[in-house]
């Protein structure tokens, strides 16, 4: 009786997840945020632009190129833009699950641990639309699922390996780097560490051909500045800004995991097996591999993309530790009735952030399927500023001028005009490329027949925004003119 009483708490917490799934699709407006800078340059791909050439993405390109293939089968509109989302979302939890289940971490512990990460990750996951980051971190817990089960290769980690960094290169190498110190710890500098090694690269290799002979169309040395060129920038830019409570989970994941190596020893009299230390080693290592997306910006958003990491860890030592009263049946019903309790709170917690803060907010739902916003609400001041920036740029334009929009808000101009004026799309720091900032402020000085929007006041614009290019063109060009609260220069 008590094992279907589980199995229907299963159901509620598979329907409460889908329920939250409903009302993110519907009701997250459209903000200008990653999600609508991703969705700007996939767009660009499909209106014929070249990625890199006219647009600065600054990752590598499997995800545009996989997200280009779907909006060009599927409609070119946000509404499947957030549905791709499903097809990154639900198999990155699925792979936690059966990360979970090879660590042989009970069902109900598995389910817990699922909840929190759910309800600690999902507004984050579903407000940032498809994302390369997301992308990346589900292969890289494939990658973990693999290794924590009997189905490994060193084929199947090459191609694994190729997943990743041509997703985000950043990302990429620190899965290698995390495959070469558990490899070193487990082999040593052994013939086995490097055959291993040497059959990742092959695959590898291979793979990663592929990717530069469709790169060679033009594109590769945009790529290349644009990947690695504005590092230096991002490591420049410093910030730390997140909960104290994620703080916690993290040291309390690396206190305990450290406490436990030390004691190794002791712990082995308590029956604590080989495999047991030889796990936790591996998770930490893979743990902290990832957690060095962490800099330079440590925020709310990149913690939010490594928790999972340590819930698992933790996960994983609590199960070990408390194993037998977990079997226990009526401890497995209070866990299950405390999973479905936290999706609960996960559901009311997107009412309240996602449909009760814009009740009142005038926004109007895209009905208008040939409009790429088609799916979505946007707020009555865009639907605005849209309208009225289309129809001056369009007249500028006829009239033999062109119009760039300086801002983090040029997206929403841009996307139904389908143009692009390649990094001034985007001026962020790290998205410049080598010395972009000084190639961005010769550039303006060279443009003719050309005017630039900047707002009147850019102290809300995102904190990566170069301020510094606007107070460059407001101190270098002439002021022309006024179109809603922006400023027109020109030379």
């Amino acid at each position: 009786m008590k094992k279907n009483i589980n199995k229907i708490l299963i159901v509620i917490a598979i329907i409460l997840i889908v329920a939250s799934f409903v009302i993110s699709l519907i009701y997250i407006p459209l903000f200008s945020s990653d999600e609508l800078w991703n969705f700007q340059n996939i767009l660009k791909m499909c209106n014929g632009f070249k990625i890199y050439n006219d647009s600065n993405v600054i990752v590598t390109p499997l995800f545009f190129y996989i997200e280009f293939i779907i909006l060009k089968l599927l409609g070119a509109s946000i509404l499947t833009f957030r549905i791709t989302n499903l097809l990154i979302i639900l198999p990155l939890f699925y792979f936690i699950y059966k990360i979970l289940k090879n660590l042989k971490i009970e069902k109900c512990i598995s389910i817990l641990i699922l909840a929190l990460i759910f309800n600690n990750t999902f507004l984050f996951l579903v407000s940032n639309g498809p994302n390369y980051n997301i992308l990346a971190l589900l292969f890289f817990m494939i990658g973990l699922y693999y290794y924590t089960s009997n189905k490994n290769s060193n084929f199947i980690q090459g191609f694994i390996c190729f997943l990743i960094f041509f997703t985000k290169q950043t990302t990429g190498i620190f899965y290698i780097l995390a495959i070469l110190i558990y490899e070193l710890y487990k082999y040593k500098l052994s013939k086995t560490f490097f055959k291993n090694q040497f059959e990742k690269l092959i695959t590898f290799t291979i793979s990663s051909l592929i990717i530069i002979l469709i790169l060679l169309n033009g594109n590769l040395i945009s790529c290349i500045n644009y990947t690695f060129g504005g590092l230096l920038d991002f490591s420049s830019n410093f910030s730390f800004n997140v909960k104290l409570y994620y703080v916690f989970i993290i040291l309390l994941t690396y206190i305990l995991t450290i406490s436990i190596l030390i004691s190794k020893k002791n712990l082995i009299k308590l029956n604590f097996s080989k495999s047991f230390f030889d796990t936790i080693i591996l998770l930490i290592i893979f743990t902290s591999c990832a957690s060095l997306i962490l800099y330079p910006i440590f925020n709310i958003a990149h913690v939010l993309m490594v928790i999972p990491f340590f819930f698992i860890v933790l996960a994983y030592i609590f199960n070990s530790i408390f194993k037998d009263f977990f079997q226990d049946i009526p401890t497995q019903t209070i866990i299950y009735i405390l999973s479905v309790f936290i999706l609960f709170i996960l559901l009311l917690s997107n009412v309240k952030n996602i449909i009760l803060p814009y009740k009142n907010v005038e926004a109007t739902f895209v009905s208008d399927k040939n409009s790429p916003f088609f799916g979505t609400f946007l707020f009555d001041e865009n639907i605005k500023m849209i309208n009225t920036l289309d129809n001056y740029i369009s007249f500028r334009n006829e009239n033999g001028t062109d119009v760039i929009i300086c801002s983090a808000d040029s997206a929403y101009v841009m996307i139904p005009l389908k143009q692009s004026h390649g990094a001034y799309d985007l001026i962020f720091y790290g998205n410049l490329g080598y010395n972009g900032i000084e190639k961005i402020k010769q550039d303006i000085l060279e443009k003719e027949y050309t005017e630039f929007l900047v707002k009147k006041d850019y102290s809300d614009e995102c904190d990566q925004f170069v301020i510094e290019i606007q107070d460059f063109i407001k101190e270098n060009l002439t002021k022309c003119g006024e179109i809603l609260n922006f400023d027109v220069y020109t030379k």
